[in-house]
This record gives structure tokens, sequence and C-alpha cells, in this order.
């Protein structure tokens, strides 16, 4: 990543008071502020919500996007970059449709949450996947008996997607790009059984499952800003981090060829086998390059640097006290004739 890029943490995929959530504009702005964040995408069910009512932008330090969850019937998914609601339609497909026909981008979400009524996004269908979800992680992990416990140690139940989830994943990346997000599903209001507690505060859920984006300055210009976030988000120039594990600062995952400019998560690149893979963490810690989803080289270190293996699509898992602290974007090796070659992802972990 080039000197004039920096790390720009976000919360993604949260419901205000425009829809089924309890927080203001005004709350969750201080709430990132407090927990140094530096963007907020609010995805409200069936509408962009501050977004229709002019309030996207600067506020108080903190860049405010507004995006759009679509509940239809038979799924949900979130809508970015769209120019107007997409709002109640018959069945999932043809919202889609219709985001796509606003030339808007489709994320895949709930993959994680097993115990969802709503059938997660199908992937074919979507520009880029939530593939990791702070409550929807915690929904599929706690159960009626631990609930009380689990709710005062959440963060604690943050371990990662589970490999179903990596492995559809990855069988897209061999397809197409698909840039990944990390997202909360938060909502901070109380629950049933809980009315004496609001569950997950905003506060609280932005120091778990972070978005990071890696782009030049963000300017003070609110729609130059947005434009930039956008890019990033769309381009895969990102990669998720649970915060809760360690600091997301210093974290750089980039291809090198023997000749040529660096290639950098979210990009397509000729396959080079005397290019190298360099990687570079805040700390130590334990770090998975896997090709195709398959675990290609496993170590422990700060700074490393690797060989590739062949064409393919490459990601990085970075764990702490063996739970996933960085899940990388991918960079993507081609082959001459744009299709990769063993190995391929496999059904058993």
């Amino acid at each position: 990543m080039g000197s004039t890029h920096r790390t720009y943490v976000g919360a993604i995929h949260i419901h205000s008071d425009q829809s089924d959530g309890c927080g203001s504009l005004h709350e969750i702005v201080g709430a990132a502020r407090q927990s140094g964040v530096d963007f907020v995408l609010l995805t409200d069910h069936g509408t962009r919500g501050y977004g229709v009512r002019g309030e996207e932008g600067w506020h108080d330090g903190v860049l405010v996007l507004c995006g759009e969850e679509i509940s239809a019937p038979d799924g949900h998914a979130l809508a970015f970059e769209t120019r107007e609601d997409v709002g109640v339609q018959a069945n999932l497909s043809s919202a889609l449709a219709e985001v796509h026909r606003q030339v808007g981008v489709v994320v895949a979400t709930h993959q994680q949450n097993e115990r969802c009524s709503v059938p997660p996004t199908p992937l074919d269908d979507a520009d880029m996947i939530e593939a990791w979800s702070f409550v929807d992680e915690f929904l599929t992990r706690t159960s009626a008996r631990t609930l009380p416990l689990d709710v005062a140690r959440a963060e604690k139940m943050i371990i990662g997607p589970s490999r179903t989830v990596l492995r559809k994943w990855d069988r897209q990346l061999e397809k197409r790009r698909m840039p990944m997000v990390g997202g909360l599903n938060v909502h901070q209001r109380k629950q049933p059984l809980f009315d004496w507690k609001v569950l997950f505060p905003y506060a609280y859920a932005f120091q778990t499952i972070a978005t990071c984006v890696q782009t030049p300055e963000l300017p003070s210009v609110a729609l130059r800003a947005r434009d930039m976030i956008w890019s990033a988000l769309r381009e895969g120039r990102s990669f998720a981090v649970n915060r809760s594990l360690g600091p997301e600062s210093k974290f750089q995952f980039y291809f090198a060829p023997k000749r040529g400019r660096k290639r950098q998560m979210g990009e397509d690149a000729p396959y080079d086998p005397e290019g190298r893979f360099h990687i570079k963490l805040p700390l130590f810690a334990e770090v998975v390059l896997r090709c195709n989803g398959q675990p290609f080289s496993w170590t422990t270190a700060q700074d490393m640097t690797f060989p590739c293996a062949g064409p393919g699509a490459y990601r990085v898992e970075v764990y702490l006290d063996r739970r996933l602290w960085i899940l990388s974007n991918a960079i993507r090796l081609l082959a001459d004739d744009e299709h990769f070659m063993h190995p391929t992802v496999s059904d058993v972990t």
C-alpha cells in the first residue's frame, strides 16, 4: 500500500431509528467517535433512511453512508450505492434486479446465522458477501440456556466465520472477483425477556467486527469522500477485523511481481512464478495464507514473505488465541487463459 494511503475503520450493517433500530443519527455518530470508527454504513430495512433525508456526509469527523437492507419474503440482502429506495418488492429476485437497475451493489448477508428464519442471499446473485457478522455469529453460537451468560461476554464468542461460509466464498473467488465485508447487524434495542437491558449498544458493537478500507486520505468534501469509500469497498481494498482481539492498524497484504507494480487486496494480476506475497501485521500472530481455500502456508510472525503456488485466489487469515483476528480480501493471480488451476476448494476442512 502506498505511503499516501491510510486505513479507515468502518462499521457496516447498522439499523437506526429509521427502521427497527433504536438509535438516532446523533447517537450512532457519538458511539463511532467514542469507538474510533471513521465511517458508518447505515442499512435500515426497506429504506436508505437518513440518506433520504439528506444526512449523508461528515458528522463530527465521522463519515455517514446510507445503504439499505432489502427485506423480501424469501430473503434479505444489503444494497449499496442505489439512488432511490428499493423498498418492498414481491420477492428477492425482483429486489436484486432493481438494485442492479440502479447500478447499485448487492451484498449477500446473513451467511453466518444458521438460525435465521430467512435464508441467506444466494451468492450467484450478489456482487459482494458479508462473510463475518457480529450479531449473526452470536445468535448462531448462543442457546436459550446460556443466553444470559453469553450476552455478558458476547465479544468472547467471536471466533470467525464457519468453514462452510468461507468455502462458499472461495468457490466464488475461483470464478470471479467477489469482495468481502465484515458487518454488525446491530440494532441497539431491548429484546423480549431482556427488557431490562439494551442488547449490544452501538459503542459496544463498534469494538467488535469492523471493515477497514485502505484508500488515500479522505477529503473534507463529503461527496468525494463518500465515493472513495464506496470505491474501496466495491473493489475489495479492505479487510475485516475483530477489534476486540487486537488493533487494525498497519495490516498489509500485497503481491509484488518481479516486474511491474504491486497488487493490493481486491485486485487481479497475471501469475508470476517469481512474484512474492507480503504480509505485515501490527504484532506477532498466527498467519494462514490460503490459495483457493486451501492452506498454502501457515506460520507465526509479524512481517513475512511467501512465494506463490500457482494461479489462484489468495487470501489471508490471521489468528490470535485461536480466534480469527483479521480476514483479508483476495488477490487473484490469473493464468494466461484466465482460468484457475488446482488446488481447488475441498469439502473437507
